[in-house]
């Protein structure tokens, strides 16, 4: 199968239209329409726009079986990151090959720790935090959250913000980064 093959496949699983397409990588419709139909050859630079404009990798779109990709990570075979001075314990819960857009890290915050101050991540970029367990405060440019377990935040990525464990014990969160921050449009608009 070829990249155009599978650029199409993929837009059409994302229920994106050509033109929606071209507005998130900003390749032209009749250049995405002509790779598509296996018409013209993009450069690399094409390629990596098309990639990144349906949150893939152009080695995803690249692949044969690009469907058939399964990736599993097993409780104990997480990567962990440990900071000494603070005592946070971070696990990356996404697989180590994934070269996705996507980042998921599991954050076990300790009683009255603070993640320090974060830089700003890439623009364009999202960040979720959902609570699994115990209250976190989010500081951001924008202001202070509290957030309790079960709540979520979802803020632009290319803002300095810092975590703090604002419970009585341990807190435990999730982080999702979305290093495009591409909103999809919701099927029902597709038809």
């Amino acid at each position: 199968m070829s990249f155009g093959k599978n650029v199409k496949l993929a837009r059409i699983e994302k229920k994106l239209s050509l033109q929606e397409l071209a507005s998130l990588s900003g390749v032209s419709v009749s250049m995405l329409s002509k790779i598509e139909r296996g018409e013209k050859t993009p450069t690399i630079r094409v390629a990596a726009q098309i990639a990144q404009g349906l949150r893939l990798s152009i080695s995803y779109l690249l692949n044969d079986d690009f469907h058939a990709s399964v990736s599993i990570v097993k409780k104990n075979q997480r990567k962990v990151l440990y900071d000494p001075v603070s005592k946070i314990e971070s696990l990356i819960v996404s697989p180590a090959n994934d070269v996705s857009a996507l980042k998921i890290f599991q954050v076990s915050l300790p009683k009255s720790a603070s993640t320090g101050t974060l830089p700003p991540l890439n623009a364009g970029g999202r960040i979720y935090l959902i609570v699994a367990k115990g209250k976190i405060t989010v500081l951001l440019d924008s202001g202070i959250y509290d957030l309790a377990e079960g709540d979520c935040i979802l803020f632009d990525a290319n803002v300095t913000h810092e975590i703090l464990n604002s419970g009585d014990d341990e807190a435990q969160y999730f982080s999702i980064n979305d290093r495009y921050g591409l909103k999809l449009i919701p099927p029902a608009e597709f038809e």
